[in-house]
């Protein structure tokens, strides 16, 4: 035998927790990625059966706007994968300043809204198994106007059903350090 207080108190209760639950399922649903989205997002990612698909899956990654989604980037790489851009001193010292990953699409979020276009010239690669070495020369153009060229030596390795790089070392062209003609078009 209940008193009217003690249901009114129990469907308070009740009505509070409801509150409580659709508060929270809301709250996943606006801040959790969305997995079916997810999924979506990750289909647009071009296949890399081949180094030829990879190359150009490369290409495609890295230019654009600095405020694109670099979820295809990400998966292009390993884990543990590395971008190492030389830096060349006016005497000519060369320094390796690896970055991984999610540092170089830091430093490429850093332009904005601005847009570079990357385009591989040419390329060649040794195999072996699972292995490759790609030597690539390529240019970044912005809004149209050359602004570097230099060639990548990307290593990667195949997983059985995708290329996937585990490290980009490259080198800008200089007028002291010309692109020969063999690694151009």
């Amino acid at each position: 035998m209940s008193s009217a207080p003690a249901k009114q108190a129990a469907t308070g209760l009740l009505g509070a927790r409801a509150l409580l639950v659709a508060t929270c399922a809301l709250s996943l649903m606006l801040f959790l990625p969305d997995a079916a989205g997810a999924r979506a997002q990750a289909e647009t990612c071009p296949a890399t059966p081949t180094l030829d698909a990879m190359v150009h899956a490369l290409d495609a990654a890295v230019s654009g706007p600095g405020t694109k989604d670099w979820t295809c980037m990400k998966q292009l790489f390993l884990p543990d994968a590395r971008l190492v851009p030389l830096v060349v001193a006016q005497d000519g010292t060369a320094t390796p300043n690896p970055v991984t990953v999610d540092q170089y699409i830091d430093r490429a979020k850093g332009r904005g809204a601005q847009s570079i276009q990357e385009t591989q010239l040419s390329y060649k690669y040794e195999l072996y198994g699972h292995v490759a070495q790609v030597f690539s020369t390529y240019e970044i153009t912005l809004s149209g106007k050359l602004v570097s060229r230099g060639i990548n030596s990307i290593q990667a390795i195949f997983d059985g059903k995708q290329w996937k790089v585990i490290e980009i070392v490259w080198d800008k062209e200089t007028p002291e350090n010309p692109i020969p003609k063999k690694y151009l078009p």
